[in-house]
């Protein structure tokens, strides 16, 4: 799985270049227990030992970046190892979050929309329901996605960030395409006329992503401005 395949790689690599953890052991722990269950992943790629791989190193991931955050000031190789850990769930959490959802045979259709015309991005816009991760400064959130156009998507949350924030975006499209991009937030809403969360603004997506999201694009009707 392409998903296992990224996070794994990251976090091995970012676990190399941490010399001495010392009494911060445990997040090495935490980070190699999430790192067999990806290659566990990866091994059962199309069995249902699949979602449980998944799940356990999500698990491993979820606990160990809690407990990193109230650990004592880290030394820059170990900040650096946070944030690959918070990149990881960014990537991970849809992935598996979207493999459930088909074990269930779970509905994934759009939930409805409303909110100010000033909110809404130019362009064309569809409807998508899918979750999301999504990673800012070695913090990992998620949410769900309300819309998508080639430029960005709109997500339903209640861990809102500044306007102007970067973050790395992952949503997996019905089709189990996964896309994984660089943004920023460009607006906020919080309530009211709408359900609460951010506007997206994507960059820096890669070519056969940006085909991925046109082709379910152009397969779905465009939502109402």
């Amino acid at each position: 799985m392409n998903a296992a395949r990224v996070a794994r790689d990251a976090l091995a690599q970012s676990l190399l270049r941490v010399p001495e953890l010392g009494e911060m052991d445990w997040l090495s722990v935490g980070v190699t227990r999430a790192v067999g269950d990806l290659y566990a992943a990866e091994v059962y790629a199309k069995t249902k030992g699949l979602a449980r791989s998944l799940e356990s190193a999500v698990s491993h991931l979820g606990k160990t970046l809690g407990r990193a955050h109230v650990a004592p000031s880290p030394t820059s190789e170990i900040g650096e190892l946070t944030a690959a850990i918070a990149r990881a769930l960014a990537v991970l959490h849809p992935a598996w979050s979207a493999l459930a959802r088909t074990e269930r045979r779970e509905s994934t259709e759009p939930f409805p929309l409303h909110g100010d015309r000033a909110e809404r991005r130019e362009g064309s816009r569809v409807a998508l329901r899918a979750d999301v991760g999504f990673e800012s400064d070695t913090h990992f959130y998620t949410g769900v996605t309300g819309d998508l156009s080639d430029g960005g998507l709109f997500v339903a949350t209640d861990e809102l960030l500044s306007k102007g924030t970067k973050v790395t975006v992952s949503f997996v499209l019905p089709e189990g395409y996964q896309v994984v991009a660089e943004g920023r937030v460009a607006w906020v809403r919080q309530g009211g006329n709408g359900p609460k969360g951010m506007g997206i603004a994507l960059a820096k997506l890669p070519s056969e992503s940006i085909l991925a999201i046109k082709a379910f694009m152009a397969r779905r009707e465009p939502t109402a401005v």
